[in-house]
């Protein structure tokens, strides 16, 4: 082969390699620039636990710019190294992760305080945690807390009976010439709608001839249509008639044709609308949790200032997410009541957005001022 033919071998080879070494350097600044370094939280952890003892919290990695982490890997090192696992590794993070650690004291430690750590490395950096573990003969995990406003609480369970509208001193006649009757609106607040279990008309006759049917009408609805003598009558009211605003009539039906020159009349001394409620309605706050704290929950302490109560006080019932934590005769000056679990022993189940609920399911009230609910975690 001639000289210039191995050149031009030689050129094409060239080529080829400073290609590929060319992508390799272009997937390399790719593959780096969007790959971000991690940020672990907390930068540092001091711990105090027994020999054997089993410890988890959470850690929290978050990217350094807000962007992708790809492939982290996290690693223990130090004296500490073969005590620590992760519920998850070699992951990729958007934005944020929370990964639970576990540390396993050895049986065999020695009271003394080791050192070591937690490394999260990623192509685009790394961050460390320093660790120390102080062996001891019993366990003092550290708390932190966070105090949540609830605010005011009024609850109560509360039924009976109230006259919501009265008319008094009704004339209701009708002859062949002339008709006297009596219509009168009622407002109904919407409030009682609500807590209402029942309605009746209460009239109290004291004197008729008894010459017509006596007629009541309800929002247009005939309620009652009859002769009727001297004494009280009630009538029972239909829930689904009641509008925040109503009309009731009363009138009376005339005389029969063989009665024609005379007049039907009812005097009524006075006419209720009576209504029964009960109010069982729970009070229910809603109230926000951490990540971390719901991680690392440990226990709330439920805190309020007594203002006000009925006797005898009834068993209060308080639930956190729908489990009952609470189901006692309240304190008559403050709360301060700690809350870890069920009244069944089982786990508190939370998330982000949580609700507290207070009820009765006795007639009973209570008002309760400045309520606090304290979060402890580790």
């Amino acid at each position: 082969m001639s000289q210039k033919g191995q050149q031009k071998i030689f050129d094409e080879f060239a080529w080829i390699i400073l290609a590929a070494v060319g992508f390799v350097l272009i997937m390399t600044i790719i593959f780096t620039a969007t790959t971000s370094a991690p940020v672990i939280e907390p930068k540092s952890l001091s711990l105090t636990l027994a020999k054997g003892d089993t410890h988890s919290f959470a850690i929290t990695v978050r990217s350094a710019d807000g962007g992708k982490i790809s492939n982290l890997t996290l690693s223990s090192f130090g004296e500490i190294k073969d005590w620590i696992t992760f519920d998850k590794n070699k992951f990729d993070v958007e934005n944020m992760t929370t990964v639970r650690v576990k540390i396993q004291v050895p049986t065999t430690a020695v009271l003394r305080t080791y050192t070591g750590g937690i490394k999260a490395e990623s192509t685009g950096g790394s961050s460390t945690l320093s660790l120390s573990i102080t062996v001891s003969n019993v366990s003092i995990v550290p708390l932190e807390s966070r105090v949540i406003s609830i605010g005011d609480v009024e609850v109560k369970y509360v039924k009976g009976s109230e006259t919501l509208a009265s008319k008094e001193n009704l004339e209701i006649t009708k002859g062949v010439f002339s008709e006297s009757k009596e219509a009168f609106s009622v407002v109904f607040p919407a409030e009682k709608l609500a807590i209402l279990t029942g309605a009746h008309l209460e009239l109290f006759i004291v004197d008729t001839n008894k010459r017509g049917n006596l007629i009541v009408e309800f929002n247009g609805q005939e309620l009652y249509n009859k002769k009727t003598d001297v004494g009280k009558v009630v009538i029972p009211l239909d829930k689904s008639l009641l509008n925040t605003t109503n009309i009731i009539s009363v009138r009376t039906t005339g005389p029969s044709v063989f009665q024609f020159w005379s007049k039907a009349f009812y005097k009524i001394e006075k006419l209720n609308l009576v209504i029964n409620f009960r109010d069982i309605s729970e009070r229910e706050k809603e109230f926000e949790l951490m990540p971390n704290e719901i991680q690392n929950f440990h226990h709330f302490v439920l805190q309020a200032r007594v203002k006000e109560y009925s006797t005898p006080m009834q068993e209060l019932f308080i639930k956190i997410n729908n489990q009952l934590v609470f189901a006692d005769r309240p304190p008559l000056l403050a709360f301060n009541q700690t809350i870890d679990r069920d009244t069944f022993g089982n786990k508190l189940s939370l998330s982000n957005q949580n609700k507290i609920s207070f009820s009765f399911e006795k007639e009973a009230s209570l008002t309760l001022d400045d309520v606090f609910l304290v979060v402890y975690f580790s």
